[in-house]
């Protein structure tokens, strides 16, 4: 880690100033880290009255220049009246000039949250105070740390979003800072409509898809997921009850049901014992079994028929008896048998004479 050193040094030395003359700090640090960031500052001043106050701070430009979290301690002048976690000395001059060497601890344990990866620009400021906390004098000088990241790689199938710290993103290397971290991945990635990949497991042996994970330095984490096929079921009663259809992991194997082998049907046939019978399973023309039951291995998608037929045996045979009694009712009422049947009487009767002619006569 380097060690930056602004000096800064003045030909001439004006009455009652303050001027920021020597400034060290790393020029990276291990974001998240709970070490406080190290940061050394020399004040000089001159030509002030005893009791004046110098005041020296660090500051966030970023954050409308708020006083950053840290500690202070001043050296010949002590700081006194330190706020409690700020980078800020308030010390008060035991000489009319000289230098007043201060040491800073920033972020890290002091931080409420900590540094996320990137530049962290601070600004070191100083003021000379006069017992009314009238500024007589003021010098700042920018500075900037390098909050260095730590890698988190999670490898996790191609074309998957994934949500670290409730940021999406597509996996792959990571930056993030040294601490707690939340990580979100999908139970499941489609690859089509009859196929897609569930979450089995993380490398490192959790079996929850969204978890927090302590990162102290760099890490890598890979979602372990299988492959599934869909059972569809399609029927051709739309009365029937199925039971076997959803997704399945590759080779298993997959059972199916029909609850019932028969269904009524709709209307009079019904009434007359017509009923719709189940004859098979089928897939793509095929028979599978003709069993109201049955299993398939499901190494690929399957699509399922469950084939029903309607049956008319009972009305048809009610029908033939029907007309088989109807015929022969009506040949026992309109046809008479030879017993009952009568010869009809002619009209004229022949009375015969007897030389050989007849004679007719009304009858």
């Amino acid at each position: 880690m380097l060690i930056f050193l602004l000096y800064l040094s003045f030909s001439s030395v004006h009455a009652q100033t303050t001027s920021i003359t020597q400034l060290l700090f790393p020029s990276s640090a291990l974001a998240g880290n709970l070490k406080p960031v190290p940061v050394s500052v020399a004040i000089q001043y001159n030509d002030v009255k005893l009791g004046y106050w110098l005041l020296v701070g660090i500051v966030d430009p970023q954050l409308n220049n708020t006083i950053v979290a840290g500690s202070a301690a001043g050296s010949p002048s002590s700081c006194i009246n330190q706020p409690t976690a700020q980078a800020l000395c308030q010390a008060q001059l035991q000489s009319t000039s000289g230098v007043e060497n201060l040491q800073f601890k920033i972020g890290g344990i002091f931080a409420n949250t900590q540094r996320a990866p990137g530049t962290w620009n601070l600004q070191m400021m100083a003021e000379l105070l006069d017992p009314n906390s009238t500024i007589l004098s003021r010098s700042n000088v920018p500075f900037a740390i390098y909050m260095t990241p730590v890698s988190l790689v999670i490898d996790v199938p191609n074309n998957t979003t994934i949500w670290v710290d409730g940021s999406a993103t597509t996996g792959g290397d990571i930056p993030v800072a040294i601490g707690r971290h939340s990580i979100s991945i999908p139970m499941f990635v489609a690859i089509n409509e009859t196929a897609r990949l569930s979450f089995d497991r993380w490398s490192d042996g959790s079996s929850q898809p969204n978890r927090t994970v302590f990162i102290s330095s760099d890490m890598e984490l890979k979602a372990v997921y299988h492959i599934q096929f869909r059972l569809s079921i399609i029927s051709n009663a739309a009365e029937s009850n199925t039971s076997g259809a959803g997704w399945y992991d590759s080779g298993s194997l997959a059972s199916f049901s029909v609850t019932e082998t028969q269904l009524p049907t709709v209307g009079v046939l019904d009434l007359l014992g017509a009923k719709v019978t189940f004859q098979g399973w089928f897939e793509s023309g095929n028979l599978i079994t003709t069993s109201s039951s049955g299993s398939i291995d499901m190494s690929r998608p399957h699509t399922i028929t469950a084939q029903w037929v309607t049956d008319y045996t009972i009305p048809i045979i009610l029908f033939i008896v029907a007309i088989a009694v109807g015929l022969g009712t009506y040949f026992v009422i309109k046809r008479p048998t030879r017993k009952t049947r009568k010869t009809a009487p002619s009209r004229r009767v022949g009375v015969k004479r007897s030389r050989g002619r007849y004679r007719s006569k009304k009858s």
